[in-house]
């Protein structure tokens, strides 16, 4: 069974969910949860405890963000301080003493307070949550405890940390973690087994189940780990990244002989430090300089400023300076879609009805306003390969990466041979054909389609599809529609390219 055919519904649904909301929702389910077993005795805490704690928490972690957004004069996301909250609630032990209180206070002012303090050019370094713990631990000398990793909480981590994975398609970054984490495991287990002359294969796999079912394990490679603002979003720099993280997190089991005790935290601490260190990644300060209808409900705004080294196709992270954004935070992930030989960067996007406050914020700025750009990557790039025949495939407002190639080709004179098959429901949903027509000269051949994509089509349109390297680009429901299109024609699964935001629907 092809994995699309589980996921495809399971995106769909997910599409409705930003990552912070589906991480918030899954947290409150498992703080309810805990609350609950607590209640029935299959937990031993008291539940009024877990529930106290979770209050006062989300209070102090609240009224801290409020204060610090204000102090600062930048605009805060709404979900954030809430998820902070609820990761130190299932970290720090509930009991309700006032020593109790008062540390986890600690926790949540400095969690929230490290966002502003320890971010240079706007960008926080450190998760949160961790940051609040050590300091928390620090000053009051609490012992933290880790008491997600409950056994019966398990299911709830696995099930709703796999929804967060498949959304923000951080499997690899997870998927290295526990595998590095496993294999020094197992040497720890080796070398241990050595020592005392003992054969420790027969206790590895029981102690593999342990370690995954009655430890935070999971619950910190599936929520914890994969933080976008404090860990790499290209594939290849999270990989690494992971890695140094799983080993970080594997050294107690090396104590014995080397002493060196690493707490979670702390792991998770000198893994965001060096993704900061490794990371050229810096927030722009960029001011409008324009706006134009490019088609039917679709906008582009151009912004001047400090323009990055970037590659055509790649997107970025928009923040608008919003005080009253709602429920979906004032952040999304848009293409750049100018080319890297522009002097402006430009996004385009459509405009729905209903629009989100942050479609309504940036409709609304008007010259000379500003907006917060960060974070340039994405591999929805040219191959390497010049002679490698290309065939793009652009949904709606899915053509803005081929809007940025295409310049991007023309400006710089090189050939390749691409086919770009445009589609929308009227003549009117088109845009940048003029920026297409250009391009013709270096190898781009469009074709504008008003029928859903099909097998027929594919076949009329690109005779050779087979020896082409596909690009999908559009809303999810299109992309998925295309991938299945090209796969039952006997594309091979390597031959396809998506483009993917961590994040956001459409409004």
């Amino acid at each position: 069974m092809r994995p699309e055919i589980i996921l495809n519904p399971i995106n769909k649904y997910l599409d409705k969910f930003t990552p912070y909301r589906l991480v918030l929702c899954t947290l409150l389910i498992i703080v309810s949860a805990a609350i609950a077993f607590s209640a029935v005795g299959v937990l031993p805490y008291v539940w009024w405890a877990i529930a106290a704690q979770a209050l006062w928490l989300a209070a102090v972690c609240r009224g801290s963000n409020v204060l610090m957004a204000r102090i600062f004069n930048v605009s805060r996301n709404k979900n954030s301080d809430l998820i902070s909250a609820l990761i130190i609630t299932l970290i720090m032990i509930p009991t309700f003493s006032v020593g109790a209180f008062v540390a986890s206070g600690i926790a949540g002012v400095a969690a929230m307070a490290s966002k502003y303090l320890i971010a240079p050019n706007r960008r926080h370094i450190f998760n949160p949550a961790a940051t609040g713990i050590v300091v928390a631990e620090l000053a009051t000398h609490q012992i933290v405890g880790w008491w997600i990793g409950a056994p019966a909480l398990t299911p709830l981590v696995v099930g709703g940390g796999l929804l967060v994975l498949i959304k923000m398609k951080r499997f690899i970054m997870a998927g290295t973690f526990l595998a590095v984490y496993f294999v020094l495991l197992t040497v720890a287990l080796l070398i241990g087994g050595a020592a005392f002359g003992a054969n420790i294969w027969p206790t590895v796999w029981p102690t593999f189940l342990a370690v995954t079912t009655a430890s935070p394990l999971l619950f910190f490679a599936y929520i914890m780990l994969v933080e976008p603002h404090t860990s790499p979003l290209s594939t290849r720099k999270a990989a690494g990244y992971a890695a140094l993280v799983g080993a970080l997190y594997a050294a107690p089991q090396f104590s014995f002989v080397s002493g060196l005790y690493l707490s979670p935290e702390i792991a998770l601490l000198l893994g965001n430090s060096f993704n900061y260190i490794t990371s050229n990644s810096r927030r722009l300060i960029l001011k409008l300089t324009g706006n134009k209808q490019e088609s039917d409900g679709v906008f582009s705004f151009s912004f001047a400023g400090a323009v990055p080294k970037f590659q055509a196709g790649q997107y970025m992270e928009w923040t608008i300076p919003n005080r009253h954004s709602d429920g979906r935070g004032n952040r999304r992930y848009f293409t750049v879609a100018s080319s890297p030989t522009e002097k402006e960067l430009m996004l385009a996007t459509r405009m729905p009805e209903p629009q989100s406050s942050f479609k309504k914020q940036i409709s609304d700025m008007r010259t000379g306003d500003t907006i917060l750009a960060s974070d340039i990557t994405g591999s929805f790039v040219l191959p390497k390969k010049k002679d490698q025949k290309l065939a793009f495939l652009a949904g709606g407002i899915g053509v803005t990466p081929f809007r940025s190639i295409a310049k991007y080709l023309t400006d710089i004179d090189e050939q390749r041979q691409i086919k770009l098959i445009c589609f929308g429901n009227t003549p009117t949903d088109f845009s940048f054909k003029d920026i297409f027509t250009e391009a013709e000269k270096v190898g781009l051949e469009t074709v504008y389609e008003l029928v859903r994509v099909n097998p027929q089509l594919i076949a009329k349109d690109i005779p050779d599809y087979k020896e082409r390297l596909f690009y999908l680009s559009g809303p999810l429901i299109f992309v998925q529609s295309a991938e299945k299109i090209l796969r039952d024609l006997g594309v091979k699964r390597r031959q396809i390219r998506k483009d993917y935001f961590p994040g956001y629907g459409s409004n």
